[in-house]
Protein backbone atom coordinates (compact mmCIF):
# COMPACT_ATOMS: atom_id res chain seq x y z
CA UNK A 1 0.00 0.00 0.00
CA UNK A 2 1.24 3.54 -0.69
CA UNK A 3 0.33 6.78 0.97
CA UNK A 4 -2.44 8.55 -1.02
CA UNK A 5 -1.05 11.86 0.24
CA UNK A 6 2.26 11.08 -1.51
CA UNK A 7 3.15 14.03 -3.78
CA UNK A 8 4.12 11.55 -6.53
CA UNK A 9 0.67 10.24 -7.38
CA UNK A 10 -0.04 7.71 -10.12
CA UNK A 11 -1.65 10.22 -12.48
CA UNK A 12 -0.73 9.34 -16.03
CA UNK A 13 0.29 5.79 -15.07
CA UNK A 14 -1.29 2.59 -16.34
CA UNK A 15 -1.56 -0.93 -14.96
CA UNK A 16 1.24 -3.11 -16.38
CA UNK A 17 -1.22 -5.99 -16.81
CA UNK A 18 -4.37 -4.48 -18.36
CA UNK A 19 -3.29 -0.89 -19.27
CA UNK A 20 -6.04 0.61 -17.07
CA UNK A 21 -5.25 4.20 -16.05
CA UNK A 22 -4.47 4.27 -12.33
CA UNK A 23 -5.34 7.91 -11.65
CA UNK A 24 -6.82 8.10 -8.15
CA UNK A 25 -5.80 4.57 -7.16
CA UNK A 26 -5.46 4.14 -3.37
CA UNK A 27 -3.67 0.79 -3.25
CA UNK A 28 -1.15 -1.25 -5.21
CA UNK A 29 -3.92 -3.40 -6.68
CA UNK A 30 -5.46 -2.50 -10.03
CA UNK A 31 -9.15 -1.61 -9.61
CA UNK A 32 -9.87 -3.04 -13.08
CA UNK A 33 -8.12 -6.43 -13.20
CA UNK A 34 -7.21 -6.95 -9.51
CA UNK A 35 -3.50 -7.67 -10.20
CA UNK A 36 -0.86 -6.38 -7.81
CA UNK A 37 1.86 -3.99 -8.97
CA UNK A 38 4.71 -1.98 -7.51
CA UNK A 39 4.72 1.81 -7.60
CA UNK A 40 8.16 1.97 -9.24
CA UNK A 41 7.05 -0.49 -11.93
CA UNK A 42 3.97 1.58 -12.72
CA UNK A 43 5.75 4.94 -12.71
CA UNK A 44 8.20 3.65 -15.32
CA UNK A 45 5.23 2.95 -17.66
CA UNK A 46 3.63 6.40 -17.68
CA UNK A 47 1.29 7.30 -20.49
CA UNK A 48 3.01 9.04 -23.36
CA UNK A 49 0.90 12.16 -23.84
CA UNK A 50 1.71 13.86 -27.15
CA UNK A 51 2.17 17.60 -27.22
CA UNK A 52 -0.84 19.45 -28.58
CA UNK A 53 -0.52 20.87 -32.07
CA UNK A 54 0.08 24.63 -31.84
CA UNK A 55 -2.67 25.67 -34.27
CA UNK A 56 -1.87 29.34 -33.77
CA UNK A 57 1.59 28.68 -35.21
CA UNK A 58 0.06 27.02 -38.24
CA UNK A 59 -1.43 30.35 -39.30
CA UNK A 60 2.09 31.82 -39.49
CA UNK A 61 2.81 29.34 -42.29
CA UNK A 62 0.46 31.08 -44.72
CA UNK A 63 2.09 34.55 -44.76
CA UNK A 64 5.51 32.94 -44.31
CA UNK A 65 4.91 30.85 -47.41
CA UNK A 66 3.84 33.93 -49.33
CA UNK A 67 7.05 35.73 -48.38
CA UNK A 68 9.09 32.73 -49.53
CA UNK A 69 7.13 32.61 -52.80
CA UNK A 70 7.65 36.34 -53.42
CA UNK A 71 11.33 36.02 -52.60
CA UNK A 72 11.80 33.19 -55.10
CA UNK A 73 9.95 35.24 -57.71
CA UNK A 74 12.34 38.15 -57.11
CA UNK A 75 15.29 35.95 -58.10
CA UNK A 76 13.88 35.61 -61.60
CA UNK A 77 12.75 39.21 -61.95
CA UNK A 78 14.75 42.40 -62.14
CA UNK A 79 14.46 43.18 -58.41
CA UNK A 80 17.75 41.51 -57.59
CA UNK A 81 18.79 38.68 -55.41
CA UNK A 82 19.19 40.81 -52.25
CA UNK A 83 15.47 41.57 -52.08
CA UNK A 84 14.67 37.94 -52.83
CA UNK A 85 17.00 36.66 -50.12
CA UNK A 86 15.48 39.12 -47.64
CA UNK A 87 11.93 38.00 -48.42
CA UNK A 88 12.85 34.31 -48.19
CA UNK A 89 14.54 34.97 -44.83
CA UNK A 90 11.48 36.77 -43.51
CA UNK A 91 9.26 33.90 -44.65
CA UNK A 92 11.45 31.23 -43.05
CA UNK A 93 11.54 33.24 -39.83
CA UNK A 94 7.76 33.54 -39.76
CA UNK A 95 7.40 29.80 -40.16
CA UNK A 96 10.15 28.55 -37.84
CA UNK A 97 10.48 31.01 -34.95
CA UNK A 98 7.13 30.30 -33.22
CA UNK A 99 8.06 26.59 -32.94
CA UNK A 100 11.58 27.41 -31.78
CA UNK A 101 10.32 29.60 -28.95
CA UNK A 102 7.67 27.02 -28.00
CA UNK A 103 10.22 24.25 -27.56
CA UNK A 104 12.77 26.50 -25.86
CA UNK A 105 10.20 27.50 -23.24
CA UNK A 106 9.11 23.89 -22.52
Amino acid sequence: MFNPDDPLRLEGCVCPHCQYELKGATSCMCPECGELFTVSEVRSNRLRVPKPIPWGHMFACIPGGLFIFWGVQCFGMGFGSVVGMFLVGVGLSMISLPWVFTYISD
